[in-house]
């Protein structure tokens, strides 16, 4: 009776589950219906009988997906994969993003417009998952917390991750830097608006660190004293992110001191970075920072000494 039962829920079932695909779920069917007909010859039933529980057991063409337990649990275990994949790489794209849109607020005045494209963003992330989830799951209690439970992370670690994300950029905006060499002007030989043609760190090894460039303009006819002032009043402020620290083809102001000073060779101020060459054993030694100054205040610097009335000579 067995055997006739599984070749009868073969039957009526074989079409709706005829792709190698659904093969699994038509064994799957078979074994729930042999299963209550050993249930049902426990509990005393003829075959005959058992066999018309077991058939009925069943149902229609829908029942096989709905009654099966093996089949729900492997789709819920699925769908928990899916909310927790799409909750990571939902989250680190808002990181990448707000990354990004904090290397390109370079001006305060942006800081309004930026942290309201980085709040878009994290609200588009949370529908678009939500939406995707509750078209996946699109009945039934276990589906409805499903969703429920990835709307309430999402809604947990946006806004923790924003205010992480407000909290060190606050704190790097409201702390900025001054380099200041106002004290040493008697050391400094010339000041120029160069462009860096070489540069390169050594972390290791006895190999001396690279620091070459080409002079643009020489600013010698600049009171030395006048344009470290305002140099030291740049305002450098570390970003949220990766650092930017100065490459080849950057141009900035560099200082250059006396052969006989104690320790520096160079000092060069960019918009996005500064660099201090000093003397070591192993010839100089070159400290490549990544901060960035406020575009401003730069272009301001720049309109003065490079382009405006304090302009000299090649």
């Amino acid at each position: 009776m067995r055997d006739q039962l599984a070749e009868a829920v073969r039957r009526r079932y074989g079409a709706a589950f005829s792709s190698k695909k659904d093969k699994g779920l038509l064994d799957e069917l078979v074994l729930s219906a042999l299963d209550r007909y050993d249930e049902e010859i426990r509990n005393g039933a003829t075959e005959s009988e058992a066999y018309d529980a077991a058939l009925a057991s069943v149902g229609d063409l829908d029942a096989p997906q709905k009654s099966n337990p093996r089949v729900d649990a492997e789709k819920r275990n699925r769908i928990i994969c899916f909310a927790v994949v799409g909750t990571i790489v939902a989250g680190l794209i808002a990181l990448c993003l707000s990354i990004v849109i904090k290397r390109l607020q370079f001006d305060s005045s942006n800081s309004v417009f930026s942290w309201l494209l980085f709040v878009a963003v994290v609200i588009l992330l949370l529908l678009i998952g939500c939406g995707v989830l509750r078209l996946l799951l699109r009945r039934g209690r276990i589906a409805f917390n499903i969703v429920l439970i990835v709307i309430g992370v999402h809604l947990l670690i946006y806004p923790a991750f924003f205010l992480m994300v407000v909290g060190v950029s606050n704190d790097a905006e409201n702390n900025p830097v001054c380099y200041d060499y106002t004290s040493r002007t008697n050391e400094i030989v010339s000041v120029s608006y160069v462009r860096v043609t070489a540069i390169e760190t050594y972390a290791q090894g006895s190999k001396s660190d690279v620091f070459e460039y080409t002079v643009l303009k020489k600013l010698d006819s600049v009171p030395t004293e006048t344009i470290l002032n305002d140099l030291a009043a740049l305002k450098y402020r570390n970003p949220v992110g990766l650092p930017f620290f100065v490459k080849n083809n950057q141009e900035g102001i560099v200082l250059q001191f006396k052969g006989d000073s104690n320790d520096l060779v160079y000092v060069l101020y960019c918009q996005y970075g500064y660099v201090v060459v000093s003397k070591c054993d192993r010839g100089i030694n070159v400290d490549n920072y990544g901060p960035y100054c406020d575009e401003r205040q730069w272009n301001q610097l720049m309109e003065t000494y490079v382009s405006g009335s304090f302009s000299a000579s090649p």
